[in-house]
């Protein structure tokens, strides 16, 4: 597994591989991004100005369009509530508990059987890394 810091490096290196420069603002951005998982636009902008207050939170919603465009982030919707942003690679699909809120990661393998009726049935490809699955828990279930 490579440390954050080679993680934050990669993402910004593809971004300026992409023709983008790499600000002080999208470092900070990028170590937020690489050091925690499902994080509102407005956590990120509150972790981000803990450390860089003079830091302007269109900045911040600009370079998570910017990294998404780039395919180095995706946004999840998580049930109600904001977008949640991760990176790009992770393998993991959400499912999300609507009694009791809680989010449990499972292989986006897990889908594949799916995923490849549905294109097979409808011609449809199926985005699960956009959508959790919601439905309920087994504590909430008894």
């Amino acid at each position: 597994m490579s440390r954050p810091t080679e993680r934050v490096d990669v993402l910004l290196a593809e971004l300026r591989r992409r023709g983008q420069r790499i600000t002080t603002g999208r470092r900070a951005i990028a170590e937020v991004l690489v050091g925690a998982d499902n994080l509102s636009a407005e956590e990120i902008v509150a972790a981000v100005q803990d450390d860089h207050p003079d830091l302007a939170a269109s900045t911040v919603y600009r370079t998570l369009e910017t990294l998404e465009e780039a395919g180095l982030i995706e946004h999840v919707h998580l049930g109600h509530g904001p977008a949640r942003w991760q990176l790009a690679n992770k393998p993991f699909h959400h499912l999300v508990c609507e009694g009791c809120g809680m989010v449990q990661l499972v292989p986006r393998s897990l889908f594949d059987e799916l995923r490849a009726r549905v294109v097979l049935e409808f011609g449809f490809e199926i985005a699960f890394q956009h959508f959790a699955t919601v439905g309920r828990c087994a504590h909430c279930r008894d």
